[in-house]
C-alpha cells in the first residue's frame, strides 16, 4: 500500500469569498506566471498529469491543495500571498491555516463512499456556456438547483 502528502493551505479573507476555485486558481497563477506546477501549463500546452495543486473553495474559505511535489512550493508560496484580486474587488487575506497529512493510497475490493465537498454537477455545453456567463456565485447556484 502506498501513501500520499497532502498539504491544504486555509486562506482566511477580509470578506466572504464570493468566487470559483477557478478564479482562485487565475489569481494564483496571475501572480506566479512562470511556474508550471501552479497551473499545469508549460510554453508547449496543457501538462496531462494529476494537478499537483488544487483550488477549492469550500464553505466560502478559499483553499489550496497541494499533492506531492507541489507541497514545498506552496510552503513557499504562502507567505507571499498577501491579498486575492478576483473581479476587480480586493480580499486582503487575514489569516492562514495549514493542515499536512498522510493518506493511504491504494485499490480497493471494498465499497467506498464519497462526498463532494465542492458543486459539481455535468452540464451538457449549452447550460455550460449559460452558467459560464453568470456573474456570480449565487446566480450559478439558482440554476444549478433547476438542475437536481
Amino acid at each position: 500500500m502506498s501513501s500520499i502528502n497532502i498539504y491544504r493551505l486555509l486562506l482566511y479573507t477580509s470578506e466572504l469569498a464570493e468566487f470559483t476555485g477557478e478564479q482562485l486558481r487565475i489569481t494564483i497563477t496571475a501572480q506566479f506566471p512562470n511556474i508550471p506546477l501552479l497551473h499545469n501549463h508549460d510554453g508547449k500546452g496543457c501538462i496531462y498529469r494529476y494537478p499537483r495543486m488544487q483550488y477549492k473553495i469550500i464553505n466560502n474559505i478559499p483553499q489550496i491543495v497541494a499533492i506531492g511535489e507541489g507541497i514545498d512550493l506552496l510552503k513557499f508560496l504562502q507567505q507571499k500571498l498577501i491579498e486575492l484580486r478576483i473581479n476587480s474587488k480586493t480580499y486582503k487575506i487575514i489569516a492562514r491555516e495549514t493542515i499536512e497529512k498522510k493518506d493511504k493510497f491504494a485499490i480497493s475490493n471494498e465499497d467506498k463512499t464519497y462526498t463532494f465537498l465542492t458543486e459539481w454537477i455535468a452540464l451538457n455545453s449549452k447550460n455550460y456556456d449559460r452558467f459560464m456567463r453568470m456573474g456570480n456565485r449565487r446566480e450559478r447556484i439558482k440554476l444549478l438547483k433547476k438542475f437536481v
